[in-house]
């Protein structure tokens, strides 16, 4: 009881695992990935080698620091293992390489994705880009969370779709998932012709119903194999976006898969029957719960459960954009110290009016409530039909049937989701 726990782990145990296995290979080169929030990760290439029961061919190197600290050089052979069994890292140097000058490591100064600067807060280690709002891997990672289960839960969007809407057709953020028709549109306007069948068997006329609605004159452009443009985008202007046959048939023209040096401009494309899931999926998302919302918006320091503290201590997105969150902060931070003093010396410690959040969450949200980028894209988000709903915080039931006791779900449930199973028993 007085360790505790916090929202991912049990302070009081430990788990111990057998020693993992090791294999030297060759480093090939170091490359960088920028994560969601920005974060440089340098990953290190390598010759594929069996370790672990699996077949690992690239492995983190954290940072910089890592990588001085353990002498890594580009064409080193190192040893490998996957820590835990699961994540493949460099354990150190096996046998040192050639050592030349275009070997050894140096964070660049710049993202070499987008150009923005690279900065290092003094308290960390690794360093961040600064692009937020440009930098492509950033954006595709912020969309991928907002989409996924614990989030908005958009199943139908994966990492193809999100990569060809962002390097493609110029998704900016995450509000244009819910502008999807418009960034075709606008795509189309682009092109001098365009073919959106891959196989006429499957989406040509006369067997495509949206065509043929929006299209009923026996001469429109889908008799050929491509699109009269100009045509097109006339009918799909004068009924609207907000017609569901147009939205739908937008959407049925992204292609499945990102545009490569590999790739024909004859991608296979999602069609009407993966849109029109894609268009229900995206409107069903529009209610989200303060939670669900808080966390897909991926603000630094608010996982899924520290989101669930905040929405049931704070109830509205109304009142968390009211919140002085610098002041809030700071309380934070002096009563830390002073209920720190008082249990040194066993006196009664003050009350916490934000148990569970710690100061620099405090200060991570609130410099998410003074971003105006971020506070735009929320803006766009609720024009666009987004409407986040206030936190259902459980009453405390007087039967006492289910208390003390532990559930665990697994599988598949007839009735509900796993997650639904669990809010009802809690």
């Amino acid at each position: 009881e007085r360790l505790g726990v916090s929202a991912r782990d049990v302070k009081w145990a430990a788990a111990y695992k057998f020693r993992a296995e090791t294999k030297p290979t060759l480093l090939r080169r170091i490359d960088l990935q920028i994560g969601r929030t920005g974060v440089v990760t340098p990953v290190a290439r390598l010759e594929p080698v069996f370790v672990g029961q699996a077949m690992v061919s690239n492995a983190t190197l954290h940072n910089e620091s890592e990588i001085l600290r353990k002498g890594i050089f580009a064409n080193d052979v190192v040893l490998v293992r996957r820590a835990g069994d699961v994540i493949p890292e460099i354990v150190e140097v096996y046998e040192p390489g050639p050592r030349r000058d275009e070997d050894r490591f140096e964070m660049p100064s710049r993202c070499p994705l987008c150009n923005s600067p690279l900065l290092r807060e003094e308290d960390q280690k690794a360093y961040r880009c600064t692009g937020v709002f440009v930098c492509p891997e950033q954006i595709k990672g912020a969309v991928l969370h907002f989409v996924s289960r614990n989030a908005m839960n958009i199943e139908n969007v994966g990492e193809g779709l999100v990569e060809s809407l962002v390097t493609e057709y110029g998704m900016k953020d995450v509000s244009d998932l819910y502008d999807i028709p418009r960034l075709v549109l606008s795509n189309l306007k682009t092109l001098e012709r365009f073919s959106p069948l891959e196989d006429h068997a499957t989406l040509g006329l006369p067997k495509s119903p949206l065509w043929s609605r929006l299209f009923p004159q026996s001469d429109h452009p889908l008799f050929s194999s491509h699109i009269d443009i100009a045509a097109a985008i006339e009918v799909f202007e004068t009924k609207g976006l907000a017609d569901v046959d147009v939205a739908v048939l937008l959407i049925s023209l992204l292609p499945k898969s990102p545009l490569t040096g590999s790739t024909s401009r004859r991608r296979t494309r999602i069609g009407e029957a993966d849109a029109y899931r894609l268009f229900q999926q995206i409107n069903d998302s529009k209610r989200p719960s303060l939670s669900k919302f808080l966390y897909a918006m991926g603000v630094r320091l608010v996982g899924e459960e520290i989101a669930k503290k905040f929405a049931i201590r704070f109830v509205t997105w109304e009142a968390l954009e009211a919140q002085d969150w610098p002041k809030l902060a700071k309380k934070k931070a002096d009563l830390l110290k002073e209920n720190s003093s008082r249990r040194r010396k066993g006196e009664v410690l003050l009350d916490d009016d934000v148990a569970g959040l710690g100061a620099e969450m405090l200060a991570s949200i609130g410099y998410f409530f003074l971003s105006p980028e971020r506070r735009g894209i929320v803006s766009r988000l609720r024009s666009l039909g987004v409407e986040i709903q206030p936190e259902e915080v459980a009453r405390p039931s007087s039967s006492r049937t289910l208390f003390g006791k532990t559930f665990l779900f697994t599988g598949t449930l007839s009735g509900m989701t796993r997650e639904q199973a669990a809010d009802r028993v809690m």
